[in-house]
């Protein structure tokens, strides 16, 4: 007796993975280290989830492991930003830095630059310890993640390769790059 099934399997990605015991140890930990009381949602661990997805594939986090990735992912806030609206001014004083995790946003400059997903701002008033050089607005809906200045600093004291890695794209970025 032939029988058909209904149900149609994907192909096995081959991207790396992390495992299933990596996940569960970076959930529990943010859960169980949150300020205030997390109620545990499937949706909440969805969402954290993606964004350690998107924070892996980042070239600035590229090259640090997994416990630190998961590190930084927990000191991430997450902003749902609409369309045509400012996020930081020139001028204001640096206070965080941004990682787009979907959307697009404006720098203005002489010369306007569009950043968008997988791309981060914010970082140079961060590390020269200056005030913001550029107004930077969303140019459609985006979701951005926000890492606060005494978190970055803490997450660079312990991963000597993220400091070089921002110094060198803050340079870069800058013309700097000598």
């Amino acid at each position: 007796m032939a029988s058909s099934t209904p149900f149609k399997f994907k192909k096995e990605s081959t991207e790396p993975k992390i495992d299933q015991d990596t996940i569960d140890a970076i959930i529990k930990k943010r859960f169980k280290t949150e300020k205030k009381p997390v109620k545990f949602t499937w949706e909440g661990a969805r969402n954290f989830l993606i964004s350690l997805e998107t924070i892996s594939k980042i070239p600035l986090f590229e090259n640090l492991p997994v416990g630190a990735i998961g590190k930084i992912n927990s000191k991430l806030h997450a902003l749902l930003v609409p369309p045509h609206k400012t996020i930081i001014s020139n001028g204001e004083n640096s206070d965080a830095m941004y990682i787009i995790e979907f959307g697009a946003v404006e720098v203005e400059l002489e010369k306007p630059v569009i950043l968008s997903t997988g791309d981060y701002f914010g970082e140079r008033g961060l590390l020269l310890n200056e005030k913001r050089n550029a107004t930077i607005s969303s140019k459609v809906e985006t979701k951005l993640l926000k890492l606060n200045k005494n978190d970055l600093l803490e997450l660079m004291s312990e991963h000597e390769t993220l400091f070089k890695e921002l110094a060198h794209s803050s340079a870069t970025r800058s013309g700097n790059n000598k």
